[in-house]
């Protein structure tokens, strides 16, 4: 992995529009001369006011909850699968993403992407990702 993009609203809480970007100093600074002229200060300014708003325990008390929510989320999902004949992949280090494997799935057909893909946006699953 060359570097990590994170997006702002999705980990901090403030609108859409700002990203994190994190790496070896000479690759993120080419990242950041990609956009020159066209970045705002707004979702620093917004990530900013969040933080501050939030203080240190409202900060950690966020991320238990988080963490909760997860462990949580992360067993109805592998109750989900299990049900359907999918499975969760375990990936023990990555404690904020999860991975179903699909290769159960008849993926060719387009019906099976397509109804997943519709209960994923019926649920307001953000951001999800098919690797092949």
């Amino acid at each position: 992995v060359d570097a990590v993009v994170q997006s702002t609203d999705k980990n901090f809480l403030v609108p859409i529009g700002g990203s994190i970007v994190i790496g070896q100093s000479d690759l993120v600074s080419d990242v950041g001369g990609g956009y020159p002229g066209r970045a705002s200060m707004s979702p620093i300014l917004d990530l900013f006011i969040t933080l501050m708003s939030l203080g240190e325990s409202g900060w950690l008390s966020m991320l238990k909850k988080r963490r909760e929510m997860f462990k949580d989320f992360k067993m109805k999902l592998q109750r989900w699968t299990l049900e359907r004949g999918l499975r969760v992949l375990e990936v023990p280090w990555n404690r904020i993403s999860l991975a179903i494997d699909l290769s159960s799935l008849n993926l060719n057909s387009g019906t099976a992407a397509t109804e997943l893909g519709s209960a994923l946006f019926t649920r307001r699953v953000s951001g999800p990702r098919v690797v092949v």
